[in-house]
């Protein structure tokens, strides 16, 4: 699993406000063919909590896998702060984009405070070769703030210092299970002998 060089902040999926956004690309390779990221990606479900111990739950309305018209349920805690999101999905295009958008993501500091924010998740995915057996992801969080002085008082608090490590945990993690997942896979797997 190897970090490659990003290729844009993929904020074209998404019409969003440059200067109330922070915009937190990551993207990286998976040692895994696109249909096992494909398949794990669309039944995050089962392994949201499994990605980072900031994930608290993640739950697919009317049951998983993830699909066309979704709506997620999810929360997660990072550096005392609570999120909670109902996710609706907005683009999904199988083996390629997922792409979902919270219209009121509720944030509650340690200290009772609560803010709002619109968060948009995609995740698109790419061959990384020819011989289909690895996978790059490109994954991106956009938060978009109420307003400019909400983005002043974010960067002034350092929100996205604080954010962006969580992000490349929760991919590295999401790396990690997938790896596994495609060695046991390949280790099971009938061989022939001539």
């Amino acid at each position: 699993m190897t970090r490659t060089t990003p290729k844009g902040a993929l904020s074209a999926l998404f019409e969003v406000p440059a200067e109330r956004s922070i915009v937190m690309p990551y993207r990286y390779r998976v040692n895994a063919p696109r249909a096992l990221v494909w398949d794990q990606l669309i039944n995050l479900e089962q392994i949201y909590t499994q990605t980072s111990p900031a994930h608290r739950f993640f739950s697919v309305r009317g049951g998983g896998p993830l699909s066309a018209g979704s709506v997620m349920d999810c929360e997660e805690n990072v550096a005392g702060e609570q999120v909670v999101h109902i996710f609706k999905m907005d683009r999904f295009v199988p083996g390629e984009c997922v792409a979902y958008t919270s219209q009121d993501s509720v944030t509650t500091t340690p200290g009772g405070q609560q803010f709002h924010s619109r968060v948009h998740c995609s995740f698109i995915l790419e061959d990384a070769g020819a011989d289909d057996c690895a996978t790059v992801i490109d994954f991106c969080v956009i938060v978009v703030l109420p307003n400019r002085f909400y983005r002043m008082v974010a960067r002034m608090i350092g929100t996205e210092a604080t954010w962006r490590p969580h992000i490349v945990e929760e991919s590295l993690s999401l790396a990690r299970i997938l790896d596994r997942k495609f060695l046991l896979q390949a280790s099971s797997a009938p061989t022939t002998l001539d």
